[in-house]
């Protein structure tokens, strides 16, 4: 598959690279149906991330659709591994054992985000957890209101359409970096699609 890369400093490309597949048991494939460009992607292409290494894929704004799973539970989502642990893990599952996984997956000063609902309340074991440092974020994203507002968009009583200023296809990813860097034509948000 193509995956739009970070080839060397000042420098972003196409490389062919091996589909995902599920080796883990937290592991999801998502297929990507709509990306968007952020600012970090530009920090990364000028060098400024000494994780991201030349060869790692950039993008992480992005939907799509789940189409492998592990056969086993994913528990947790965790990002950023790129050693000792996450940067940020996000607990969505809701378990008394999902909670501890989360924030063993963690590296020391890492964020946890307890976006999970739970039925019974959650014990901090802080002399396991000494020296870890952890942030701890609840209700990362507050669904409350999700429902109304995506009822609100369908019918048409509020227009997100001019967050995003400009639309590309994946192939056209290089023109597209060049417009958000050089904040061309009242650019505010570039949306890409995958399909080609």
């Amino acid at each position: 598959m193509k995956a739009y890369t970070y080839i060397e400093k000042g420098r972003f490309g196409f490389v062919e690279k091996p589909k995902p597949a599920v080796e883990d048991p937290k592991d999801a494939v998502v297929r990507i149906t709509l990306g968007s460009i952020c600012t970090s992607d530009l920090h990364i292409k000028h060098g400024s991330v000494p994780r991201a290494v030349p060869g790692i894929t950039v993008g992480h704004e992005m939907v799509g659709v789940v189409e492998v799973v592990s056969p086993e539970e994913c528990l947790a989502v965790a990002g950023g591994c790129e050693r000792g642990g996450a940067d940020v893990v996000i607990e969505v599952a809701g378990a008394e054992d999902t909670f501890r996984l989360a924030w063993q997956a963690a590296r020391p000063n890492a964020i946890v985000t307890i976006v999970a609902l739970y039925d019974a309340p959650q014990t901090l074991p802080l002399p396991d957890m000494y020296g870890k440092n952890l942030v701890f974020k609840t209700g990362g994203v507050d669904g409350c209101d999700c429902d109304e507002i995506l009822s609100l968009i369908g019918q048409g009583k509020i227009d997100t359409t001019p967050l995003i200023t400009h639309r590309f296809r994946l192939c056209e990813m290089e023109e597209a970096y060049r417009i958000f860097e050089n904040k061309e034509d009242g650019v505010i948000k570039i949306a890409y699609e995958t399909a080609e």
